[in-house]
């Protein structure tokens, strides 16, 4: 089963999560919206909202190592297929 994450863990996914939405909106025209960006948003809702790192499919965790590649995803492996 997997393991919660932790504060700091949460705090430095956060701060990746700001800094790639920093670069998103410098690559947007004026007015320009990008299903990227508000899937970094999104993440970082579920953040505040104490519901990352868990499978809107399923409910279970989403292994740390794929939130570590793909931190804005929403799903595990098995939603994800």
């Amino acid at each position: 089963m997997e393991r919660p994450l932790t504060r700091a863990e949460l705090a430095d996914l956060a701060m990746e999560l700001r800094h790639e939405c920093a670069r998103v909106e410098r690559a947007l025209a004026p007015g320009e919206t990008s299903d990227e960006l508000h899937e970094l948003l999104q993440a970082l809702q579920r953040i505040d909202d104490g519901r990352y790192g868990l499978c809107v499919g399923c409910g279970r965790r989403i292994p740390h190592g794929r939130l570590l590649v793909m931190p804005a995803t929403q799903t595990c492996v098995s939603c994800a297929r």
